[in-house]
């Protein structure tokens, strides 16, 4: 099925028709949110093709878009990959054994406002946000986030890994600039330029995508594109996970064999 875009930012919700629902056992779902915009939604089949791209401006439309994909006789499961932290963290690395504990320890004294995920990327080049320490107010961003999780997990019955290789997974930490940094295997340019999407919308198409418009696409969507593959490729083990289940793992959308020690630029 071509894609179709659903609900611009005006609109403020998604515009579901249950009879276009593509009737597959599977569908790898996306999302890219800001608390000033709302979410982006890229929602790919089992083929890797994309069905749809649509935008919902508040959590509870996110919720009732994608419990309108449970239509009769065609219920596929969902697999949702969502672009913000799960949940805060007591930050375990801050422990000595768990430091020690990794592969390449971080150095005394650093890092210690970052979960482990955060720092697998971190040491590799891929920098990102960081949490608020315990007890501190996150951005708004991350707070809704923290409530998308809450809301996949109570209200979808999704759950995230119990390990790094529990790809029966059905919400998923990612972060898409990660992704496109592990998938052309160096930094591009920034996402808000426009040889920084192309690189990223060829990238997609190169791992398989299909359905990719050419026109009309947003970097919001682009990420929600990346975020819907990571969902793809972790579900048939062709991803990894970064981190430790009980702060978050991060999953990107490459095998482990294949994640590089150092990133630079010039993907």
């Amino acid at each position: 099925m071509p894609w179709s875009r659903r609900a611009r930012p005006e609109e403020h919700a998604p515009r579901h028709t249950p009879g276009r629902v593509v009737p597959a056992a599977m569908l790898f779902v996306g999302v890219d949110l800001s608390a000033r915009r709302g979410f982006d939604v890229a929602v790919l089949d089992d083929e890797r093709r994309v069905c749809e791209l649509w935008r919902a401006a508040t959590l509870d439309l996110l919720s009732a878009g994608l419990a309108a994909y449970a239509v009769p006789r065609a219920s596929p499961m969902l697999i949702v990959a969502v672009d913000a932290p799960q949940a805060p963290s007591d930050f375990p690395l801050r422990r000595v054994e768990v430091r020690a504990g990794l592969p390449v320890p971080p150095p005394p004294g650093r890092f210690a406002r970052y979960r482990v995920c955060d720092y697998e990327l971190a040491r590799r080049g891929i920098g990102l946000y960081l949490l608020p320490e315990p007890g501190a107010a996150p951005p708004a961003w991350m707070a809704l986030g923290f409530a998308t999780f809450r809301c996949m997990q109570a209200c979808h019955n999704l759950r995230v890994p119990r390990d790094a290789a529990d790809h029966a997974a059905t919400l998923l930490e990612v972060y898409p600039y990660a992704g496109f940094v592990t998938l052309l295997g160096g930094r591009p340019p920034r996402k808000t330029t426009r040889a920084g999407r192309a690189m990223r919308v060829e990238a997609l198409r190169r791992a398989g995508l299909r359905g990719v418009p050419d026109a009309d696409l947003t970097h919001d969507a682009v990420d929600a594109l990346c975020a819907a593959f990571t969902a793809w490729a972790w579900r048939h083990g062709l991803g990894c996970a970064l981190g430790r289940p009980d702060e978050g793992l991060i999953v990107l959308p490459v095998p482990a064999g294949t994640l590089k020690e150092r990133y630079g630029d010039g993907a």
